[in-house]
């Protein structure tokens, strides 16, 4: 006899090839800047999951100036399996939130995060960093 191993795996990646998710350097007079993370899931398990992302720390610079939440938004697009559950455009949270649910089946999958930046006169510029956090797990009925 033989076991296939339980698969429910979770890789995100920017498009832009860097190892980390940069914005670059925020200027004050900066209208939106926009850069993109590819996520793939990989689910052998038969049931669906749902994937959460979390803002781990608020988002703070060098001089521990906390950028305001409302300007850093975020978007899904893709997932031709599941269900994208942020198809437009929202202020992050620094709380868990529910991102993506998979298909009945819970079948692997692609889609693109888009987070913007839009600046505005009450931020500093300067260079901003926070922690993102993906996670997936699987729904137990």
């Amino acid at each position: 006899y033989f076991e296939v191993k339980k698969v429910l795996s979770i890789h995100a990646s920017p498009v832009d090839g860097r190892g980390a998710l940069s914005l670059g350097f925020i200027l004050k007079d900066t209208k939106l800047t926009i850069k993109t993370m590819k996520v793939d899931v990989k689910s052998n398990i038969g049931a669906p999951y749902i994937v959460f992302q979390e803002f781990i720390q608020p988002i703070i610079n060098q001089e521990g100036v906390v950028f305001n939440e409302k300007n850093c938004l975020f978007k899904l697009e893709g997932g031709e399996k599941g269900k994208i559950l942020v198809p437009e455009f929202i202020p992050v949270n620094i709380q868990r939130t529910k991102i993506y649910q998979s298909s009945r089946d819970g079948a692997s999958d692609s889609f693109f995060i888009i987070y913007g930046i839009k600046q505005n006169k009450n931020n500093i510029g300067g260079r901003y960093t926070s922690g993102i956090k993906l996670s997936i797990e699987e729904i137990i009925k």
